[in-house]
């Protein structure tokens, strides 16, 4: 199962479902808390400065069940003082699974997903206000299991890819946009769906040259094929563009950056 990326207007989703095929990977907790630094070479340690601690870890209660949750999902035991979970996720059969955490209180929400075919390590950061409970969406008839690791080190961003991931998702509202007003809304004409989809190529050149490795060779082919000579008008986001858009959707999901997409039409 694929979602679709959010949007900023009327809608939270985008109104095409992205087809991607990239696997999630997890990210790993390592023993000790970031911002840690090694002495100087040729420097006296400071004997009264106090050392970072040592992350503390729990593992929780393994989940399972058969095909997908109910939509309000179910108890997830949340330890209190933890600021990060890695769930090993699995399930087989093939077709595609997403895993859900919510913010409490705003209604938040990154779903993190993938292809049924094996061990998955899916990584949320947790504080007071998430949810104690977790939704999973399988093809019915599939096996699933949630093994929790909780963590008291803080889940680590990448703030390049945050600010990258931002700037696809406006590349991509503007392709979406030029779809739309030209094929549905008869907003404009043939010139000015050009120059839109232009403008949003020249960003996703920049991006590619100046952004994350992470996503960069995703970016240049959606680059690529936005700006085919034989591109079809109205038709930039072919079935090839939501294959790279899921790709590029899956890693900023991995980091808690989601794509949050502008709609110019419909509400």
């Amino acid at each position: 199962m694929n979602l679709p990326a959010r949007r900023r207007q009327t809608t939270r989703s985008a109104p095409i479902l992205l087809a991607a095929a990239a696997a999630i990977a997890g990210l790993a907790l390592t023993g000790c808390a970031a911002g840690a630094t090694a002495a100087a070479p040729g420097s006296t340690p400071d004997s009264t400065a106090t050392p970072e601690p040592s992350a503390t870890t729990v593992a929780g209660d393994t989940l399972s069940g058969t095909g997908p949750t109910d939509v309000t999902g179910v108890d997830f035991a949340l330890p209190s003082g933890m600021k990060t979970v890695v769930i090993a996720f699995e399930c087989g059969g093939g077709g595609r699974y997403a895993v859900e955490l919510r913010d409490s209180a705003t209604i938040e929400e990154v779903t993190l997903q993938g292809d049924c075919e094996g061990t998955s390590e899916l990584t949320w950061p947790t504080d007071d206000l998430t949810a104690p409970r977790l939704t999973v969406w399988v093809p019915e008839g599939i096996d699933w299991a949630a093994a929790p690791t909780f963590s008291t080190a803080a889940f680590v961003y990448d703030d390049q890819l945050t600010a990258d991931c931002g700037a696809f998702a406006d590349a991509y509202s503007a392709l979406m946009n030029a779809d739309q007003g030209y094929t549905l809304y008869d907003a404009f004409e043939e010139d000015e769906w050009t120059q839109r989809v232009d403008g949003a190529v020249a960003d996703l050149t920049t991006l590619a040259e100046n952004g994350s490795p992470t996503i960069a060779e995703d970016v240049t082919s959606l680059r690529d094929l936005a700006s085919d000579p034989d591109r079809t008008v109205g038709e930039v986001l072919t079935e090839d563009a939501y294959t790279v858009i899921g790709s590029v959707s899956e890693a900023c999901s991995r980091n808690q950056s989601p794509l949050i997409l502008s709609g110019e039409f419909g509400g």
